[in-house]
């Protein structure tokens, strides 16, 4: 995966910027937090070994040396605030004080990264909006306020299953986003290990090795989450039949289908379609 080398301005603890731009799939790391609130865009959101859709609202925190990267829909273009800071950011072992000690548990979970449920109505979201825009100590109190809130928040998950600890090298980076990219785009019908090894010229058991290290996960079960993934925008934005979804989201049988959404979802697709009904 790519090393980014994240640049704070002269003398501030923090990066705050706009993203306002289509977002692309370049997945990769970097040793500072990064607070990513979607402003504006639908896509599919890569953190670790997890892969799931986004949608206006989402918002992640990712933990440092954590693999990710938001991939915005064919010529859609994204707008989010990105916060990006490192463990010293406010002083050596600040973090560190009895007196922050549920941001220390905050910012010690998101190695695996960290999603929350939050809308617009919420103090948090217009204040990871709003400070962007400040400087001085207004910003450092706002920042501070932004952390607590999130680290006494109910409702969040974690994202990845596993952590990352080893990044990649180049010539890694260069194959996993050429894989992931075909993935992506072929997953609606049959995509064979053999195709995908061919694809970036080596053996199919090199494949498999390469693929679980990189993705946390085997290729046949990726692939599943991708296409289960589609299968859920189609249950709540459509309403197509289910046996044609199946088949559309790449799934040779009904079977099978219902058995990995089931593993993936803790229901059926039938169930699902009707929390989304009025």
């Amino acid at each position: 995966m790519l090393f980014e080398k994240i640049v704070t301005p002269d003398k501030s603890f923090l990066r705050a910027f706009i993203r306002d731009e289509e977002l692309g799939f370049c997945w990769h790391y970097h040793p500072e937090y990064e607070l990513t609130l979607i402003l504006d865009s639908n896509g599919k959101r890569y953190v670790g070994d997890s892969v799931s859709d986004y949608h206006a609202g989402d918002l992640v925190l990712v933990g440092p040396n954590l693999p990710h990267t938001w991939k915005s829909n064919a010529n859609e273009k994204g707008k989010a605030v990105v916060l990006q800071f490192s463990r010293d950011c406010l002083g050596k072992d600040f973090f560190d004080m009895q007196e922050m000690r549920t941001v220390c548990d905050l910012l010690d979970r998101s190695k695996c990264g960290i999603k929350f449920e939050i809308d617009k109505s919420m103090p948090i979201y217009s204040n990871i909006v709003n400070i962007v825009s400040l400087d001085g100590e207004m910003r450092v109190l706002m920042f501070l306020g932004i952390l607590i809130g999130l680290a006494t928040m109910d409702k969040s998950h974690t994202l990845s299953t596993r952590i990352f600890e080893k990044p990649m090298n180049k010539g890694e980076q260069i194959r996993i986003e050429k894989v992931l990219n075909y993935i992506n785009e072929n997953y609606d019908r049959a995509v064979s290990l053999d195709e995908l090894a061919s694809l970036v010229n080596i053996s199919q058991s090199h494949f498999s090795q390469f693929f679980k290290k990189v993705t946390g996960s085997n290729f046949v079960s990726y692939v599943n989450d991708i296409r289960i993934s589609r299968a859920c925008e189609l249950l709540s934005g459509s309403d197509e039949q289910i046996t044609k979804i199946c088949f559309e989201c790449g799934f040779n049988n009904v079977s099978n289908f219902n058995r990995q959404f089931l593993r993936r979802k803790r229901m059926s697709p039938h169930k699902y379609r009707k929390l989304f009904m009025g």
